[in-house]
C-alpha cells in the first residue's frame, strides 16, 4: 500500500501516529483489539484501507490527528474515522467535534460516489495519547446540560413534516394567518390559481385592513410572478376588490403592479420568451428605438420583480444595458 505523505508542517506526534497507521498490519492489529464487539463482528479488516483524506483544521492541527480508513461493515462500503488527541488540555466538545467530522466524512462519501443509493455507515473513535485520562463525557447528550432529556426527545431524530400537498383545503384551514400562505404554495402548481384567490379574498381582505398590508403585496407578487391564470381580468378585479379601501399611494401600486408591461412576469413572460422571442416584446408595446420608454419598462420590470436576466431576455437587451438604465437618472 502507498505511504501517505507527511506534510513538512507536521508536528512530530502527527508524522509519527500517520507513519504508524501507514502500517497496514499495525492498522488491523490496533482495531482487532480495540474496537467494539459488536463493530468488530461486522468489519472485514482485510478490506482496511487508509486514506489520504484529513478533516483537520489547520488551527488544531498540532494537537488533533485523524485517520480515515474505509473498511467493509456488514458486507458493504464504510467507513471507520478517529482522532487522534494529543492536547494538554482536554475539551469537553469532543463530542459535536466528532459529529461534525462524521459529516464530513459522509459528505466525502456521496461526493466521490455520485450514483450511490444509501449513505455509508462511519465508525466514530478516539485515540487519546494526552498527558492525563481522559475526563469528559463522549455522550453528545450531555453538552445539552439541563435540556438533556428533551435533546433525547427531538435531537437527531427524524424532522417533522408539514406535508402540503397531503393535506386537504379544509385542513389548513387549521392555520389562521398562515392559511394564505400554505394555500398558494399548495397552489402554485395548479394551471388556475383563480379558485384559490377566491377562497382567499375574505382572509386577504382581512389582513390587508389589520396591518398586513406589505405581506399582502408579498403575496400578489408571488401569484404575479409563478403561478397561472387563464383569466387575468378576474384576477385584477378580485385584487381590487380585496384592496378596495387602499389609501392612495397603495392605489398607485396597484395601478403600477397591473400595468401592460409585463404580464405575469413569472410564468406567462417566461413562456412567452422560450416561444416568440422578440415578438413578445412588440406585442408589448416596447419601442426599443425610444430610450426613455425603455427604461420605464425596465424600471417597471424590475419594481414588479423580475431579474436583470428576465427583463433583458423580455425587451432583447443585454443584461448590462438593465444595469445601466437602473443607474440613469
Amino acid at each position: 500500500m502507498t505511504k501517505r505523505d507527511v506534510k513538512p508542517t507536521s508536528t512530530p506526534h502527527d508524522a509519527f501516529i500517520r507513519r504508524t497507521f501507514d502500517q497496514i498490519l499495525m492498522a488491523q492489529d490496533f482495531f482487532k483489539h480495540s474496537l467494539p464487539d459488536h463493530i468488530l463482528k461486522i468489519a472485514d479488516l482485510d478490506t482496511l484501507v487508509l486514506t489520504e483524506k484529513t478533516f483537520i483544521e489547520d488551527d488544531m492541527s498540532r494537537e488533533v490527528a485523524d485517520m480515515l480508513f474505509q473498511v467493509n461493515l456488514n458486507g458493504e462500503p464504510g467507513y471507520i474515522y478517529f482522532l487522534v488527541e494529543h492536547m494538554s488540555s482536554q475539551n469537553k466538545w469532543l463530542p459535536y467535534r466528532i459529529l461534525k467530522y462524521v459529516m464530513h466524512v459522509i459528505k466525502y462519501h456521496m461526493d466521490n460516489n455520485p450514483e450511490t443509493k444509501f449513505l455509508p455507515i462511519v465508525v466514530p473513535g478516539i485515540l487519546h495519547t494526552g498527558k492525563n485520562t481522559f475526563q469528559h463525557s463522549l455522550d453528545i447528550m450531555d453538552l445539552f446540560g439541563d435540556q438533556k432529556e428533551l435533546a433525547k426527545q427531538v435531537m437527531f431524530k427524524p424532522p417533522y413534516l408539514v406535508d402540503l400537498p397531503a393535506e386537504t383545503d379544509e385542513a389548513l384551514q387549521k392555520f389562521h394567518m398562515f392559511q394564505v400562505a400554505a394555500m398558494i404554495a399548495k397552489h402554485a402548481w395548479d394551471d388556475e390559481i383563480a379558485p384559490t384567490m377566491k377562497i382567499l379574498s375574505d382572509l386577504l381582505n382581512f389582513l390587508w385592513h389589520n396591518g398586513q398590508e406589505s405581506y399582502v403585496k408579498v403575496v400578489f407578487h408571488y401569484i404575479w410572478q409563478v403561478c397561472k391564470t387563464k383569466d387575468r381580468a378576474d384576477f385584477k378585479e378580485k385584487v381590487k376588490e380585496i384592496l378596495s379601501t387602499a389609501k392612495e399611494e397603495d392605489g398607485v401600486y396597484i395601478r403600477d403592479m397591473f400595468k401592460d408591461v409585463p404580464e405575469m412576469l413569472g410564468y406567462e413572460a417566461r413562456e412567452s420568451v422560450e416561444k416568440q422571442g422578440l415578438e413578445r416584446g412588440l406585442e408589448l408595446g416596447l419601442d426599443l428605438g425610444k430610450k426613455e420608454r425603455t427604461k420605464e419598462v425596465v424600471l417597471t420590470m424590475l419594481s414588479n420583480g423580475a431579474t436583470v436576466e428576465m427583463v433583458a431576455q423580455l425587451i432583447d437587451i443585454t443584461e448590462d444595458e438593465v444595469r445601466e438604465y437602473m443607474h440613469v437618472n
